[in-house]
Order: C-alpha cells, then sequence, then structure tokens
C-alpha cells in the first residue's frame, strides 16, 4: 500500500512520521527511506533541515536559512547539493523494507526543473511492502501527475488527528497486528 499523507507546513507531517517509524522500530519493522527534521536555533526559530536515513541512523543537513550550502535556494532556504544527491541515493538505493517513508516532495522537487525518476524508481522496484510519502497539501495535484500510474491511498494530517493519525497509518498497512498494547 501507498500513502500519500499532505498537510500544510508546519501542521506535523514529519513528526506522524516519525512516529510512525518509531511503531514499525518497536515492532522490529525493517524500515527505509529519509526523515526530515527542522533544526532551530537558541531562541527557537527554525534556520534548517536535515535528513535522517530510518536504515542506517545516519544525518546530514539538507537546508540552511543561515548561510549557503552551494546548492539551490528555495524560499529562505539554501539546499545542500551534496545533502540533496545522498537524500536520493537513501530512497534508490534502500534494502527491501516493510516500510518506505519519502518526507518530504516540496517545491525544490515538484518545480518546473523537478526531477522524481528516482521516487518512479523506488516505488516500481518492489522492494518495499509500504510507502508513505510526504507532501505539501498545496503540491498533492502537482505529485500526481507526476506519479501517474502509481495509485495511493491519500490521509490529511491535521492538529485535530496529528496525534492519533500514526497508529491509524501503522494499522492500516499491518492490519491484525496486536502486539505491544495494540500498537501492532
Amino acid at each position: 500500500m501507498n500513502i500519500l499523507l499532505r498537510g500544510e507546513i508546519g501542521v506535523g507531517k514529519s513528526t506522524v512520521c516519525q512516529r510512525l517509524a518509531e511503531l514499525a522500530w518497536r515492532e522490529s519493522r525493517s524500515l527505509s527511506g529519509a526523515l526530515e527534521r527542522s533544526l532551530f536555533d537558541e531562541t527557537g526559530r527554525k534556520m534548517g533541515i536535515e535528513v535522517l536515513d530510518l536504515a542506517s541512523g545516519e544525518r546530514q543537513v539538507l537546508a540552511r536559512s543561515d548561510g549557503d550550502l552551494g546548492g539551490p535556494p528555495v524560499g529562505r532556504y539554501s539546499f545542500a547539493a551534496d545533502a540533496l544527491a545522498w537524500r536520493q541515493a537513501i530512497i534508490v538505493s534502500s534494502p527491501p523494507s516493510d516500510l518506505l517513508i519519502i518526507d518530504e516532495l516540496g517545491p525544490l522537487e515538484l518545480g518546473e526543473a523537478g526531477n522524481l525518476a528516482w521516487v518512479v524508481a523506488a516505488l516500481q522496484a518492489g522492494k518495499t511492502k509500504h510507502s508513505v510519502i510526504v507532501v505539501r497539501s498545496s503540491l498533492v495535484d502537482r505529485l500526481r501527475q507526476r506519479l501517474l500510474g502509481i495509485s495511493f491511498t491519500l490521509l490529511s494530517v491535521s492538529e485535530a488527528n496529528r496525534d492519533s493519525l500514526p497508529l491509524e497509518i501503522y494499522r492500516m498497512l499491518f492490519p491484525g497486528c496486536e502486539k505491544n498494547g495494540g500498537t501492532g
């Protein structure tokens, strides 16, 4: 099953993915993919994004708002070209797994110059049982146009459901699993 997880900026899409990954790890499920995490300065202001390789635990800084990382600029962020390539390699060369998470496909990937061949290749390789792809609500139609022929279940993250959604998704992906207090 492929899930397209959409939501507005800051609603908690990545947090839902982090909690979903924690449920999967707790149940000894194999994970692959990339999870984005916000980086904050000492005042609590978001100043960057790091990427976590879910299979290895390795991290790299993907984007910063307080310096030029040499890659493409998007909004107030400068992206690191080497970290973008590393994230793509994580997805394309991911080992067989129960769950692939791609967090997040945004304006950079879905702009006119964006190429999603690496996402299509990962989804069509058949190495993963399930996938969750994160996208902003405003970019869902663009993503669907680029991923023609791949079916998705569309779920929306909101403030009202973001705490319960990880378990709901886990139970959709792995029905009948009732270990560890019903987390499955």
